[in-house]
């Protein structure tokens, strides 16, 4: 096999890798959106019932990331038990914290093979000062990676914290006697 081949093999893989990403990180998203409303019918039980759920639902899905981990923190936190709130954030900060810029680096990333090797490329402009009086357009970053291997450690973390984010979803089901379920 060539190298080129060799690369474009490791290129799909790559790619692979990647869909496994986007796919753990949909599941989160969805996971956070079940957290939410879950905790909101533990403080307003009536949220569960009629409309209020399909409403609930609408304002979940219509925010962003950052948003709905800031709901879903402020959420459980009104349920008023503290052991739960504390295993909330966690999980929560480090979705938010350190899965979430790294799913955005693959993601939005820009990716090349390249003098038969993968070279992954954090798009963005800046103006760098490499010396003191002169300054240069810089239009991307060159960020380290090593191989596919690295991609499938990171899906491990994001499959791992969406059963974290199961865990925390039943404790909110199971607290009192709330309709949670």
């Amino acid at each position: 096999m060539s190298e080129l081949e060799d690369s474009m093999t490791t290129y799909h893989q790559i790619a692979e890798a990647i869909g496994q990403v986007c796919f753990w990180w949909t599941a989160i998203e969805d996971h956070v959106a079940d957290v939410c409303l879950h905790a909101a019918a533990c403080i307003e039980h009536s949220l569960s019932e009629n409309a209020g759920w399909d409403i609930m639902l609408i304002m979940m899905l219509n925010q962003s990331d950052r948003e709905r981990f800031a709901t879903a923190k402020a959420l459980v936190h009104m349920i008023g038990d503290e052991a739960i709130y504390r295993k909330c954030e966690k999980i929560i900060n480090h979705i938010d914290n350190d899965l979430r810029p790294e799913r955005n680096s693959y993601v939005h990333g820009a990716w090349d093979v390249q003098d038969g090797s993968i070279v992954r490329r954090r798009v963005s402009v800046r103006v760098l000062r490499p010396q003191s009086r002169k300054t240069e357009l810089k239009h991307y970053n060159e960020v380290p990676f090593s191989d596919v291997d690295q991609v499938r450690r990171f899906v491990d973390q994001l499959e791992t914290a969406y059963h974290d984010l199961s865990d925390l979803d039943a404790a909110i089901a199971g607290h009192g006697t709330t309709p949670c379920g």
